[in-house]
């Protein structure tokens, strides 16, 4: 069994829980085909951006069969524009774009995962851009057997 989550159906659940007065042009994942291109320019954003799989336990706690549990970290970036024209508080659309991924996805188990979403850690991006950019990072465990 694969432990990877799959990145496209959460960014499909962020899709579906986002309210349309945020004005979110685009919800994707780092593998879209036009990630590269899209990313500096398409605003405002959600990016499921990557995922880490950290061991908790050695897999050898039960009797004949290997499984092993797993901590998979998700980043999810947002990307909102800071000179938007007709809006002169960028914090404030980026905190209401972050506030709402997060009601999208924690309490919420993906397939595949264990336990729900929890939140792990936030940050901001680079304070001298024009995009302003945070990242959230949640976490679940999951199992990998074989």
């Amino acid at each position: 069994m694969n432990a990877r989550l799959d990145l496209s159906a959460i960014a499909a659940r962020i899709r579906t829980q986002l309210p349309g007065a945020l004005g979110v042009a685009r919800v994707g994942t780092c593998y879209d085909r036009d990630y590269l291109t899209a990313f500096g320019a398409v605003w405002p954003a959600v990016w499921v951006a990557a995922q880490r799989l950290n061991r908790i336990d050695d897999g050898r706690a039960y009797t004949g069969q290997f499984r092993q549990h797993c901590k998979v970290d998700v980043a999810v970036r947002l990307v909102v524009q800071r000179y938007a024209d007709g809006s002169l508080d960028a914090e404030t659309r980026l905190n209401a774009l972050h506030d709402a991924v997060l009601d999208a996805l924690k309490d919420w188990t993906p397939a595949g995962a264990d336990e729900p979403l929890v939140i792990e850690s936030a940050g901001d991006g680079e304070a001298n851009q024009s995009l302003m950019v945070a990242d959230l990072i949640l976490s679940t465990t999951v199992t990998y057997a074989r």
